[in-house]
């Protein structure tokens, strides 16, 4: 007893921590739920490398552009659009995660962008905390000094219900204080999944209707 008690006594003696930055195998951009589990797809540091991914692979319709002073950037996913071009989006190195949000800088010509995605956890409100909801924020600032034009666009797809591509889904827009799209599929079917999807319910996808 006593031999063993020196020897662990010991060998906590000669055990020197090494701390470094480290790079997860995943980074979670929207994650609420089983069914709302949307990551970086494994292996890429880079938004603009591949299409954001459901938590069991399958790719993700979730894209993001910035247009500065005219000229069109891609910062989120991997779009092919016919006839267009679009410069891409250069990522810092590093980025910065934390318990609720995975935050992303990148230069967009003359503007460094932030690109923030919050997973809020609220233990003191019951009633938001079992709303499935996610959040994503851009902002852009000047890296020369200079006042320019920006608009950012970013949509989803129908994948994000099915990752059967011939699945037909119903697509909704309201317009109002908030633009709102609700995507649902046709033909759903109670308390049942397939490929780890839920087969009823929608999809919103929201933002504040400002110019």
């Amino acid at each position: 007893m006593w031999a063993f008690s020196l020897g662990f006594l010991l060998l906590l003696a000669l055990v020197h921590p090494i701390y470094g930055a480290a790079s997860p195998p995943s980074v979670p951009l929207a994650v609420r739920s089983p069914y709302l589990s949307t990551w970086l797809t494994p292996g890429s540091t880079a938004l603009s490398a591949s299409w954001p991914s459901f938590w069991n692979g399958h790719n993700l319709g979730w894209t993001g552009f910035v247009n500065v002073d005219g000229a069109s950037y891609v910062f989120m996913g991997t779009p092919d659009v016919p006839n267009t071009t679009f410069k891409p989006s250069v990522q810092t190195p590093g980025m910065e995660i934390t318990s609720t949000q995975s935050i992303f800088t990148m230069t967009a010509g003359p503007v460094e962008l932030t690109v923030r995605f919050l997973s809020p956890v609220e233990p003191s409100d019951l009633v938001n905390q079992s709303l499935p909801f996610s959040y994503f924020a851009v902002s852009a600032q000047s890296v020369d000094d200079k006042s320019h034009e920006v608009q950012v666009y970013s949509d989803i797809s129908g994948g994000w219900l099915s990752s059967n591509s011939s699945m037909t889904v119903n697509w909704t827009t309201s317009v109002e204080n908030a633009i709102i799209h609700q995507v649902q599929l046709e033909n759903q079917t109670l308390f049942a999944d397939v490929d780890d999807r839920i087969q009823q319910g929608s999809v919103y996808y929201a933002t504040l209707n400002v110019s």
